[in-house]
């Protein structure tokens, strides 16, 4: 009786053994490939033997879509972009760009301004040359002079802004009643329109003698900036142009615009402005 159901338990120990499942064997049968009979195909390299009855091609074959599909969606990838350069080309969109374009325009009779670097103030064109224009001119028209003479605001300004390589005095009209370099037609309104609106200005940018400079600080009545695309970084001419709004010379306002060279910085030469134009300028 012990013997028998010993045995029923060893028959039953071994039937369990038999259902468990044996891993780590490497998954479920595969088919061998047959050993080759005949002489290998051309392309029998570009064929990974994988040891399987299906080797797989060594390049992947993708047949879900076919080539000319394919092409298909090339074009239509390409097209957007096509698309989206044509809309631009169109619509314009640098005629809508709120800053200042880079361009300059250099009249052919200051075009070597823009060439050669600036000279210091006093070598071209001289403060007194300057003032003794201004004073010949507001002769010539019947000006009445608006301090004691040009010479003595040319004066002034020699020795107020020694360090700027321009100086230019106008008042709102445009009419110019000091400067010490070459003023072209248009140049003083508008000037003394920059300080109106700083979009316009940051647009259109400050021109003197033709030469563009771009605005990057417009605070009335100050507003400053400097050439670009002219010249490198390192020699490139900063222009500061300052509003007096109680003129002495008449009721309306007067204006002053400078500009300096390398080394001189916005920071150095800004302060002298303000300064000129209180003592100078300004009514009491």
């Amino acid at each position: 009786m012990a013997r028998g159901g010993l045995a029923a338990l060893a028959r039953r120990a071994a039937n369990s053994q038999q259902a468990l499942v044996k891993r780590g064997g490497g998954g479920g049968p595969l088919a061998k490939p047959l050993p080759p009979s005949q002489a290998l195909m051309e392309e029998d390299e570009l064929i990974w033997d994988d040891g399987t009855a299906n080797p797989e091609p060594c390049l992947d074959q993708f047949t879900l879509v076919s080539k000319y599909g394919a092409l298909g969606w090339l074009a239509g990838g390409l097209s957007i972009f096509v698309g989206l350069g044509s809309w631009a080309a169109w619509s314009a969109p640098e005629k809508r760009v709120p800053w200042a374009q880079k361009d300059v325009v250099v009249p052919p009779e200051v075009a070597d301004f823009n060439v050669r670097p600036s000279p210091a103030i006093g070598s071209r064109y001289s403060f007194a040359s300057a003032a003794t224009d201004c004073a010949l001119a507001r002769h010539n028209f019947g000006l009445p002079s608006p301090m004691e003479s040009a010479s003595q605001l040319g004066v002034e300004a020699q020795r107020h802004l020694a360090d700027c390589s321009r100086v230019v005095i106008f008042d709102q009209a445009g009419s110019v009643l000091f400067a010490n370099c070459k003023v072209l037609q248009g140049e003083t309104q508008q000037l003394a329109a920059s300080l109106e609106g700083r979009d316009a200005a940051i647009l259109r940018g400050l021109r003197l003698e033709g030469r563009r400079y771009e605005v990057y600080r417009h605070h009335p009545p100050l507003v400053y900036g400097r050439s670009m695309v002219d010249c490198e970084p390192e020699m490139s001419t900063g222009i500061a142009v300052c509003r007096v709004d109680r003129s002495r010379f008449s009721s309306t306002p007067c204006y002053v615009a400078v500009t300096y060279e390398q080394p001189q910085t916005s920071a150095r030469i800004v302060p002298q402005l303000v300064s000129f134009a209180q003592q100078q300028l300004e009514t009491s």
